[in-house]
């Protein structure tokens, strides 16, 4: 399998799901059959891993919790319509925030990778900081929090906001086409509130 035909999809898409059984997802098209359970323990695991690391590292694609709160690659495309939604601020990210939660978003803004912990999947989830997964020097793998300004710099990538709700609108067509296509539901950060 190459990276081509997954980057391929990925333009077509739009998005695509490190892995779920019924959407497009890498798992699936690297397996080139649905994979249900964990893609660890598909006879493909090392090359779907493989290819996860080299979309994920080549500047391809944008990875974060996306579509029903499971890890999604974004295509370049999608990034400014992305980066809009996400650096909002809009009401369905940031009410009900608990007191820990502002605190570690507050921390986040700084600039500086923060080690996920306490509140770190309430801040990805609601799109409020971006989790990435690092290696340490011991060669284990950690989450870092960083700031959206953060990972576009990062990217390389220079963003300049439009209207976030407009924004929304090219990922709830791409999900209400799979719904449509799969017949699966599936979720935005947005529409789950």
């Amino acid at each position: 399998m190459s990276l081509a035909r997954v980057r391929r999809a990925l333009e077509r898409q739009g998005l695509l799901l490190v892995t779920d059984p019924v959407l497009p997802s890498v798992a699936g098209i690297v397996a080139r059959e649905p994979v249900t359970g964990s893609w660890w323990s598909h006879p493909r695991s090392h090359e779907i891993f493989s290819l996860l690391e080299r979309l994920d590292e080549g500047g391809y694609a944008l990875l974060v919790k996306l579509v029903s709160g499971k890890q999604t690659f974004v295509d370049t495309a999608l990034w400014r319509d992305f980066f809009s939604v996400a650096t909002a601020k809009a009401r369905w990210q940031t009410q009900g925030l608990s007191r820990a939660d502002r605190s570690l978003l507050r921390r986040v803004e700084t600039g500086d990778p923060v080690r996920a912990g306490t509140g770190s999947k309430t801040l990805e989830s609601r799109l409020l900081a971006h989790g990435k997964n690092v290696h340490t020097e011991t060669g284990a793998h950690a989450k870092v929090l960083t700031s959206w300004k953060s990972s576009a710099q990062e990217l390389r990538y220079r963003f300049r906001a439009k209207d976030p709700v407009a924004s929304q609108k090219p990922f709830e067509a791409r999900i209400d086409t799979w719904k449509a296509e799969y017949g699966k539901k599936a979720t935005l950060p947005w529409q789950a509130r």
